[in-house]
């Protein structure tokens, strides 16, 4: 992982700045998951579609699933570490997580 992004993650995790969700990037309560933390640091940009969900980029929510998928598991090492990231962020803090990505990636 680049190592200015992931002191960008880490520090944007303990920031207090990001209030974190479950089981989506940004939910529409403006939560996030640590993954979702990575997208906002990296400026992608964010959007409502028709249901009010937030998405990343302009396209159909079907047809930017893979691609943001394959960005993001590129960007954290590959897809195991990314599965990892996301089952930690339902049962730990984002102190927790940024901690784990520290030592780990």
């Amino acid at each position: 992982m680049d190592k200015k992004l992931k002191r960008k993650w880490v520090d944007a995790l303990r920031s207090g700045k990001y209030k974190q969700g479950l089981a989506q990037l940004r939910t529409t309560l403006n939560a996030f998951c640590c993954l979702g933390v990575l997208c906002d640091v990296q400026g992608r940009k964010w959007r409502k579609n028709i249901n009010g969900e937030y998405v990343i980029g302009s396209g159909e929510q079907e047809d930017q699933d893979g691609e943001v998928n394959a960005k993001l598991h590129a960007d954290v090492g590959g897809y195991q570490r990314a599965k990892k990231l996301m089952s930690m962020n339902d049962g730990f803090s984002f102190k927790e997580i940024a901690d784990y990505i520290e030592e780990s990636l």
